[in-house]
């Protein structure tokens, strides 16, 4: 016989009750009744602050509360998925048999969008409020279904869902934000079901690669050089990085500590082609300038808008005032995705 305390098939996704503990779907626990908060579509399944970088306070993490739409570039949350992450989100919903999507850390939706339009049901889970709206906001530019995104601020060093709740889940750009990656992935791996997938890009790209290296030479020389003089008048200052896990930038860092928990994982390939062009001004300036970069989150507000200010008009004198119009191409040929079953 059931117990009645146990998910239930076709109810959606389920949670842990923040007052009785006990599995529920959203909004109201089946068991206690409480009501969920939710602002602005979201719901509140965590008080934890949005970044914490004090170590006697427990682990460290950083969050974009603060970066917002800067993170991902002008326009973002009015444009359509492009044809990689659409080509990525069919893929996942097909490695999870579009089934319950977890996408930790979803940031403004550039996996939860396209998965979602591909018929996953997808938890968008972030500790920011800020990005979980432009999540939405990409959510109903894309045209996704109601109730196909559960948008959820929640930290991944804690996260709030049942033992094997999820079908699939996704870990990008995460890990080396938190101090305990390896805690994140135990949290990801005790929610996911029997059978149930972690799919994680790969970083690479598998095609045109170098190609758009030399293409971009003087772009990519020029995003260099105003990024280290940004950071030698701050290090001048005494202003520190802010602290990352820099171990967990690396690819096979990742890769090894996902086969600690998971066991092998095997590359699944994901075939498509796509061209981008955008400027320095639409691209790395708008970011850098809005402190998108987690790297610059201890940065004084006052102090990042002077620094910043500075080198902008450095670079006019040096390249001249349209020194921003400079354009990268980026063509890509294909990506990748790690799968790890449970």
């Amino acid at each position: 016989m059931p117990n009645p305390r146990d998910p239930v098939a076709g109810d959606g996704p389920v949670f842990c009750c923040l007052r009785c503990g006990d599995s529920t779907p959203l909004p109201r626990c089946r068991h206690c009744h409480h009501e969920f908060e939710s602002v602005d579509g979201i719901y509140q399944l965590t008080l934890d602050a949005d970044s914490n970088l004090d170590r006697r306070r427990g682990a460290t993490y950083i969050g974009y509360e603060r970066v917002g739409a800067y993170f991902h570039g002008r326009d973002w949350a009015e444009s359509a998925c492009d044809a990689g992450t659409m080509a990525l989100g069919a893929k996942m919903s097909e490695l999870t048999a579009a089934g319950t999507l977890l996408d930790v850390g979803c940031g403004g939706g550039r996996y939860a969008v396209p998965a979602a339009l591909h018929g996953c049901t997808v938890i968008g889970g972030d500790i920011s409020n800020g990005m979980l709206r432009l999540l939405l906001r990409k959510a109903a530019t894309n045209r996704v279904a109601p109730g196909r995104i559960v948008a959820c601020r929640l930290n991944a060093l804690s996260l709030p869902l049942p033992e094997a709740s999820v079908d699939g889940a996704t870990l990008n750009n995460v890990l080396h934000l938190v101090s305990e990656p390896e805690r994140v992935i135990s949290e990801v791996y005790r929610v996911l079901r029997p059978g149930g997938k972690l799919l994680t890009q790969v970083d690479v790209p598998t095609g045109d690669d170098r190609r758009n290296a030399g293409r971009n030479a003087e772009y990519d020389c020029r995003e260099v050089e105003f990024h280290n003089r940004y950071w030698e008048l701050l290090t001048e200052r005494g202003i520190p990085l802010a602290p990352r896990n820099r171990s967990f930038n690396r690819h096979s860092t990742r890769l090894a500590a996902f086969e600690a928990v998971f066991g092998p994982g095997v590359r699944v390939d994901v075939p498509f082609s796509d061209r981008q062009v955008q400027s320095m001004t639409d691209a790395f300036l708008y970011r850098m300038g809005g402190k998108g970069f987690s790297a610059q989150q201890t940065v004084p507000d006052d102090i990042h808008e002077a620094t910043f200010a500075r080198v902008v008009e450095e670079f006019r004198i040096k390249y001249g005032r349209d020194f921003g119009d400079l354009t990268c191409e980026i063509v890509t040929l294909g990506l990748a995705l790690h799968v790890f079953e449970k």
